[in-house]
């Protein structure tokens, strides 16, 4: 798995992704033509530096440890304000579910 990292890849899923919730966790994701990419985000309303970042940690863990991966899928991973309150178990449960959505739909 590559990070998508350029400005541009980022505006581009946010534009045409579609999007799944949990309280735990928002996903956009879009068809891709290269291999799969994720990037993780935590936005400033969750708090200081250090706790986006390890909310940013739980779900880099959390896809770690997720079953099927979709292929060929841009996908952006935000932590929302319960991000923290999760278990990492309970976490890539969570991810998991969610992923495996995408690659079903």
């Amino acid at each position: 798995m590559q990070t998508i990292k350029s400005k541009q890849d980022f505006a581009m899923v946010f534009k045409n992704g579609k999007r799944l919730f949990h309280p735990a966790v928002r996903i956009i994701y879009i068809p891709s033509t290269q291999t799969t990419r994720i990037a993780y985000c935590a936005p400033k309303k969750i708090g200081c530096a250090p706790l986006r970042n390890r909310c940013k940690r739980l779900l880099r863990a959390a896809v770690r440890d997720v079953d099927c991966v979709p292929q060929n899928f841009d996908v952006i991973l935000f932590a929302t304000y319960k991000t923290k309150a999760y278990s990492s178990c309970e976490l890539s449960k969570i991810v998991n579910k969610l992923l495996h959505s995408i690659t079903t739909t």
